[in-house]
């Protein structure tokens, strides 16, 4: 920070910076995934860098080893910079961080597709169609986080789009306990911000008590449809996919448990014959875990 105000020179600034570029890199990237996908910079959510590693089955303690490599690869670049006055070397570090954790895919792939698909569909939007050819619906959809197949549940309700001929459709799917999280949106092209819609509504998903995410729709003054019949008939939709939801939930917490429970009795066996060797707990169970009476 000293060297920041007290030398006027590009590896003053970006020395520090590299420093940080970590915790720099989690916010943007938690910013940018909220924005895009229409919601609140302060939601909650499992896309920060430790989840991503803990999604990708790295214990805590391997966790850890990550972020302290990363850290220490832009700090060795900041520390060059400043030390040799060359700015680059900061640069370059933070650069070869972020390509490393896209390349792979460890962070940021998400987020990275949401920005492409946005900067797209701008694209498509402001570009005049080939002679002959024509697009009567512009989409994007990302899958940013998780693994499951919402692509199917999407489709639902593009289908009910097509019935009901809305301006615009949005699904926003956050659920955090699933660690999953998907964003598509769907509008006509002929459509031109919100001047051409006659109404829209947002409704919540919610599946076993937990709020999983919204679904947007705005309504056309040409289709024909009165509001009951539309709201109506979402709701219906809404209704069916909140249950797929809680299926799958269910099934998610059964395989959970069906693991603890795994994992305990095996916890059990070693500290029974642990006793009867009369061996310390923790020298006789080495690894990466933390001791059973401990909690991290």
């Amino acid at each position: 920070i000293r060297c920041s105000f007290k030398q006027n020179a590009a590896y003053a600034f970006f020395a520090p910076t590299a420093l940080l570029a970590i915790p720099f890199i989690d916010t943007f990237a938690a910013i940018v995934r909220r924005r895009l996908t229409g919601r609140s910079i302060f939601a909650v959510d499992r896309g920060h860098l430790h989840h991503a590693l803990a999604k990708r089955g790295y214990s805590p303690r391997s966790s850890l080893l990550w972020v302290a490599l990363l850290c220490s690869t832009t700090a060795a670049g900041g520390t060059m910079a400043l030390v040799l006055r060359q700015s680059e070397y900061a640069l370059v570090s933070i650069a070869i961080v972020v390509f490393a954790m896209v390349f792979f895919q460890i962070f940021g792939v998400g987020e990275m597709k949401l920005v492409g698909k946005r900067a797209a569909t701008a694209a498509r939007s402001v570009m005049r169609n080939r002679p002959g050819e024509r697009v009567d619906v512009l989409q994007s959809l990302v899958h940013v986080q998780g693994e499951r197949n919402w692509e199917d549940i999407w489709g639902q309700f593009c289908v009910f789009s097509d019935q009901f001929k809305l301006n615009h459709l949005i699904l926003d799917v956050n659920a955090p306990w699933l660690h999953e999280s998907f964003h598509a949106k769907r509008r006509r092209a002929d459509v031109k911000g919100e001047v051409n819609h006659e109404w829209w509504s947002s409704l919540p998903l919610i599946a076993d008590g937990r709020l999983f995410g919204k679904i947007e729709i705005a309504s056309s003054p040409e289709s024909g449809f009165s509001h009951h019949e539309v709201l109506t008939a979402l709701l219906e939709v809404v209704a069916a996919i909140e249950k797929q939801v809680a299926e799958i939930d269910s099934a998610t917490a059964a395989e959970r448990s069906a693991r603890q429970s795994e994992t305990s009795g095996v916890g059990s066996d070693a500290q029974t014959s642990t006793a009867a060797s009369g061996l310390p707990l923790e020298e006789a169970v080495p690894g990466d875990e933390p001791p059973v009476h401990g909690s991290l």
